[in-house]
């Protein structure tokens, strides 16, 4: 009798097993992208064609973007006269938000934009980074006028040979000429990312400035 109980058991039990849906796939790892954003921190950041002005307008759309990711590490690179390194490579995305809202004018010298050597230095710092996919987010009023180290076509030359992209941020209509029409220069972004296999997107005001930082997510969380 206790046998006949154990069979009914086992039986009942591999019947419910057919029935039951097969286990759900394990979905694969998100991989982590490593991005570096370089802000341009010259005195034309300052024009008022978007509101507050153009370092605002950055600060403001770049914000959202690092809030956006839920897997990357961000680092930033500030540049004018001069480029410096701001943060590196973390994922503390709660740090990077903090370090954006306390970018100002004058943290480096401001008289002077070197596009080159702002770029050159987000590569660098790309350059121990063992993820799959490094990115650059070059955000500036795009007129170079300074050089140190690199002038961008060989910062973009050094990106390119890295394998680094680079996504280039143009910010400001023109509207305005309040430094004597220190005016926008997309020939120089537009190069850079052509170079490095990157996008160029016009920042003319807070709508594009958002739409194109989505742009950039959306290729970044596309499978390479």
């Amino acid at each position: 009798m206790r046998a006949l109980l154990v069979l009914f058991v086992v039986v009942g039990c591999e019947r419910a097993t057919e029935h039951q849906p097969p286990p759900s796939p394990t979905p694969p790892p998100v991989e982590s992208i490593d991005i570096m954003l370089a802000i341009d921190l010259s005195k034309s950041m300052e024009e008022t064609d978007l509101p507050r002005d153009r370092l605002d307008a950055t600060q403001v759309a770049l914000r959202k973007f690092v809030a956006a990711s839920t897997h990357d590490r961000f680092g930033i690179v500030i540049y004018a006269q001069q480029a410096k390194r701001l943060a590196g490579l973390t994922a503390d995305r709660a740090a990077i938000d903090q370090a954006l809202g306390k970018i100002r004018i004058g943290d480096v010298p401001e008289y002077g934009t070197a596009i080159g050597d702002g770029l050159g230095l987000a590569v660098d710092e790309l350059a121990t980074s063992t993820a799959k996919r490094r990115v650059v987010v070059l955000v500036g009023d795009g007129d170079n006028n300074w050089v140190t180290r690199l002038d961008p076509d060989q910062a973009a030359a050094a990106a390119k040979k890295a394998g680094v992209v680079v996504y280039t941020m143009l910010v400001g209509n023109d509207s305005t000429a309040d430094f004597g029409g220190m005016s926008t220069n997309p020939a120089t972004f537009r190069s850079i990312a052509a170079t490095t296999s990157g996008e160029y997107y016009p920042a003319i005001d807070a709508a594009t400035f958002d739409r194109g930082l989505a742009a950039v997510r959306t290729k970044l969380d596309a499978h390479p």
